[in-house]
């Protein structure tokens, strides 16, 4: 009997350009679990095929395809085949990309906005891996790799993005805003469906079905989120798993543990050995 390949998922926070989280991931048999970034997931197939989803449909991603996910957009995936999958992707802050495209944030009416969260660009695609491999080498010049990260992302954009208006939030989009800050900030507290829905001054049944109109993501899969986040800082800050566990709302090690590898792959455990 063959022996059975095991996931390999690293993610590092790289010497030359620390501001960035880098995830290289060699997949065959873990499932992620629909969830979104606060920042920009920016990547490539190196090998293989994803089954990419989203709230859209479902697609496959194949070697040489380009991840090009804007912060907010809720997505899923896993092997298409036997064979896995292998993929490098980066995480940049918003604030990082506006900067590099020299965009002011805030108050600029337009946003960047990818136009496809799948890109087809052979070339750029090479290029980009070849940026994001670097990055991973701690004998890369720091200046040489930013630079390189600048330069690529600027083509990337002016390729395949957009400067989307932003749009007049409506009530609904106010008060969704409201309820996720409520969320973020007491997250590691006992939350209700009741007291959410009283943030947004609706009922539990509409509050239900506007926040996952708004998000993509029902309250208790956004929340789950949210405490996974917190964990990870929290672990990358040094607290133990236990604490990191307890500090962000989880009801013990173990339960953050599953919520925490579906949503990256990796266990924290593995988190905190790489820092």
């Amino acid at each position: 009997m063959a022996k059975k390949t095991k996931d390999d998922i690293r993610i590092i926070r790289p010497e030359p350009l620390p501001t960035v989280e880098l995830l290289t991931g060699r997949i065959h048999d873990h499932a992620y679990r629909p969830h979104a970034h606060e920042e920009y997931a920016i990547g490539v197939v190196e090998a293989g095929v994803q089954r990419y989803r989203e709230p859209g449909g479902t697609y496959p991603a194949p070697a040489g395809t380009l991840y090009t996910l804007n912060p907010g957009d809720v997505h899923a995936g896993e092997a298409a085949t036997e064979a896995g999958y292998h993929y490098r992707l980066a995480y940049v802050p918003e604030n990082l990309l506006h900067s590099y495209l020299e965009i002011e944030s805030g108050a600029f009416p337009s946003h960047p906005h990818f136009r496809q969260r799948l890109t087809q660009d052979p070339a750029l695609a090479r290029e980009f891996n070849r940026v994001l491999a670097s990055l991973t080498d701690p004998a890369t010049c720091r200046v040489k790799a930013e630079s390189e990260l600048v330069l690529t992302l600027r083509a990337l954009f002016h390729r395949h993005g957009e400067l989307a208006p932003k749009e007049l939030p409506d009530a609904g989009a106010h008060a969704m805003r409201r309820v996720k800050a409520y969320i973020k900030q007491r997250a590691a507290e006992p939350l209700t469906l009741t007291e959410m829905a009283e943030q947004a001054g609706l009922s539990r049944y509409h509050f239900i079905r506007v926040f996952k109109k708004h998000t993509g993501l029902a309250p208790h899969a956004y929340l789950t989120q949210v405490r996974v986040f917190q964990a990870k800082a929290a672990i990358e800050s040094g607290l133990t798993l236990a604490d990191a566990a307890l500090a962000s709302g989880f009801a013990d090690q173990s339960h953050m543990t599953r919520s925490f590898k579906a949503i990256f792959g990796i266990t924290p455990g593995k988190v905190q050995k790489h820092h």
